[in-house]
């Protein structure tokens, strides 16, 4: 109890001086979150565009990890990630959270680039940029050595 009198009066003390808090050191991690969640939203509205709506997007299946998954399962998935299991991660931190975060992105770009890849995607042009964008901006994930947590 005693934390949070002392964080209180630390935070109202800053505010009276004028202070900011400092950013948080995960900030680069955060908006590539916030970028992952944007062009996720970007694959799901050129999907409509080529006709494909979720329940179409629910039958193109591929067999990835030697399962078939659906093209709006893995979409679901990425954008579940950096909606809600991400950002819990970063604010219940432990030891494992970023690894968790890094090794389940490694599973999306692969996932992503397989979907990229999918033959049923060969005439939807709108949806495969889409997902092309979305892939590479996976790969882009801040590197882990630049994040002082």
């Amino acid at each position: 109890m005693l934390r949070y009198v002392r964080a209180f009066f630390t935070a109202l003390g800053m505010t009276l001086r004028g202070e900011r808090v400092p950013p948080s050191p995960f900030a680069p991690l955060m908006m590539w979150m916030d970028t992952t969640a944007k062009l996720t939203h970007a694959v799901y509205t050129a999907a409509e565009q080529d006709g494909l709506d979720k329940a179409a997007r629910d039958k193109l299946r591929l067999k990835v990890d030697g399962r078939d998954m659906s093209m709006q399962t893995m979409l679901a998935g990425v954008e579940h990630h950096v909606r809600q299991e991400y950002p819990y991660m970063l604010k219940n931190l432990t030891e494992h959270s970023l690894t968790g975060i890094y090794a389940s992105n490694m599973n999306d770009q692969y996932r992503l680039m397989r979907l990229r890849d999918a033959d049923f995607l060969e005439d939807k042009a709108a949806a495969r940029e889409a997902v092309a964008r979305l892939s590479e901006h996976l790969n882009a994930i801040p590197p882990s050595n630049s994040l002082e947590g």
